[in-house]
């Protein structure tokens, strides 16, 4: 009959999110989907020092898929030149690590992973993005 506070808190959480993606402009959408994605593989090497199986898989592939669909596809190899293809690698190379932990069942690839985004986030972080810019961004 009553719905519990958490499902009321995952609403609110998700109103929130889709709120901060409508207002973000590109450069902030880039960082959002950094960390979504450390914050994915941070919680995956939880799951696999707990074992859980379930979550592991839940969480490596919602990284995966903001690494492809999100980071690599906002990825504008026209203007990003070397950048752009040297990101797109590294991409595939942290998609690669995201793999061999899922097959190794190890946390250390993931390390990896994580250590290679941090840096790329704090990169980004570094950088303004121009005020008003509608173009795609070298991600």
């Amino acid at each position: 009959m009553f719905t519990p506070a958490r499902q009321y808190a995952n609403t609110y959480k998700q109103v929130g999110l889709e709120t901060e993606v409508a207002g973000a402009d590109p450069h902030k959408l880039v960082l959002m989907l950094l960390d979504g994605a450390i914050s994915s593989l941070r919680l995956a090497a939880i799951s696999i020092d707990k074992q859980d199986l379930a979550a592991k898989s839940a969480q490596l592939s919602k990284a995966i898929g903001i690494i492809n669909e999100g980071l690599r596809a906002s990825l504008d190899h026209a203007r990003g030149g070397q950048i752009a293809k040297r990101l797109d690698s590294l991409y595939l190379y942290i998609t690669s690590q995201i793999i061999e932990a899922n097959l190794s069942n190890r946390a250390e690839p993931l390390n990896e992973a994580t250590e290679l985004l941090s840096m790329i986030q704090d990169a980004w972080k570094a950088i303004r993005s121009p005020a008003g810019s509608p173009s795609r961004m070298a991600a």
